[in-house]
């Protein structure tokens, strides 16, 4: 991760904040996008120690300006049959 402490983990590994922008934006289109889904949960919000999976650095600075993770976590599931 971009920034991240020397030696931190996360399940994959980008260079820039536009990637990890395109990354989190593709991740929550596939699960608006899944109608077995009924929700999600982002299960580490900021990075730990050793874990750099979070939406936040562990100083809990955001890793991208917060609008375009309102954009992406918002989206709408309207457009999915049987979906109110």
């Amino acid at each position: 991760m971009y920034d991240a402490p020397r030696g931190a983990w996360g399940y994959t590994l980008v260079d820039s904040e536009e990637e990890f922008a395109r990354r989190y934006a593709a991740l929550l289109e596939v699960v608006v996008n899944t109608s077995m889904f009924s929700g999600f949960c982002y299960t580490q919000f900021a990075d730990t120690f050793q874990e750099a999976n979070g939406l936040l650095f562990s100083d809990r600075r955001p890793k991208l300006p917060l609008d375009v993770i309102a954009r992406a976590t918002r989206a709408s599931r309207t457009h999915i049959p049987g979906v109110v």
